[in-house]
């Protein structure tokens, strides 16, 4: 956190705003950063170089100023934030997920894109086999902004996909091989499908992910999957607020139901013989990051319940 004995009193307290939250969002002090724009930006900055800056063995949740600082900053569209960006994407799996959590999968590709990231430096992450896979795979997703908001023609990313699938195959880079088949099925594009039999052929697609290559064959293309189906989940950050209040995190907290006391041991009867201790004291089946929430939300664990 920035150095109180540096910042203005007014910025500072809009910091300590989103400092430790424990429910809604503070819209207020989103409107006063607004408000007060070209004064919090040096601020935002130090609060997200402080995070990226911490050591791995060192970095714990402690609060989602940093998070925060960062959705202001795209929606202030404060290009000197992008090198931050690209420099803790280089860091190791562990500690981007520490920095970003669900951020990573859900946002990435939006955050770099309002940044003022480039296509020739998303090309060499893409291609950078040591980046996290899923930093490369939101590199890939970046560019449908560029199609949507007409900077690159719709043929130009189906010919860019398939050169880089191509390139995987050679290298037998399995993952992005992986990524790159289920983004040029969700293109539409057909004409890659001599390439896409190939990879199926060298054994380098996870058909758990992309499916068999039995159905990437007419009666799907039938279907009509097309690039601009992609921009529906395309975000512009324009309101930081909106983007982040949606989060199940940030929704009211909800009252726990009063808990039934238990039933004496002895009255337990299925099981009871083979298992003699109560059963809420059996290990319960390990829910995985990604698995859907059991709480029925719709959502990951991880984006849900598990916060």
């Amino acid at each position: 956190m920035p150095d109180e004995q540096f910042v203005p009193e007014h910025i500072q307290k809009i910091l300590n705003a989103f400092d430790f939250l424990d429910g809604p969002l503070p819209r207020q002090a989103f409107l006063e950063a607004r408000e007060h724009r070209d004064e919090i930006i040096p601020e935002l900055l130090k609060v997200f170089q402080n995070e990226i800056d911490t050591p791995e063995d060192q970095r714990e949740f402690r609060s989602w100023l940093s998070t925060i600082a960062l959705y202001l900053l795209v929606e202030f569209r404060a290009k000197e934030t992008l090198p931050m960006v690209l420099e803790s994407l280089h860091y190791s799996e562990k500690a981007i997920e520490d920095i970003y959590s669900d951020v990573l999968t859900e946002d990435i590709a939006g955050i770099l894109y309002h940044l003022g990231v480039e296509p020739d430096t998303l090309d060499s992450m893409i291609r950078d086999e040591k980046l996290y896979w899923y930093v490369r795979w939101e590199a890939l997703h970046c560019f449908y902004y560029f199609v949507r908001d007409k900077r690159m023609t719709e043929e130009e990313l189906i010919d860019r996909f398939q050169v880089w699938l191509q390139g995987m195959i050679e290298s037998g880079d399995h993952k992005m091989v992986t990524s790159l088949v289920c983004e040029l099925a969700s293109c539409g594009a057909e004409s890659a499908l001599p390439v896409i039999e190939q990879a199926y052929e060298k054994g380098l697609v996870d058909t758990f992910l992309a499916g068999r290559l039995d159905d990437f064959h007419k009666p799907y293309w039938n279907n009509k999957p097309s690039i601009e189906r992609n921009f529906e989940r395309l975000e512009d950050y324009a309101d930081a607020f909106e983007a982040m209040s949606k989060w199940v995190c940030f929704q009211p907290k909800k009252a726990e139901p009063a808990k039934q006391a238990p039933l004496p041991r002895e009255s337990k009867t299925v099981g009871s013989a083979l298992y003699p201790y109560a059963f809420e004291d059996r290990p319960k089946p390990k829910i995985g990051r990604n698995d859907p929430c059991p709480c029925g939300s719709g959502k990951k664990y991880k984006k849900c319940c598990l916060k």
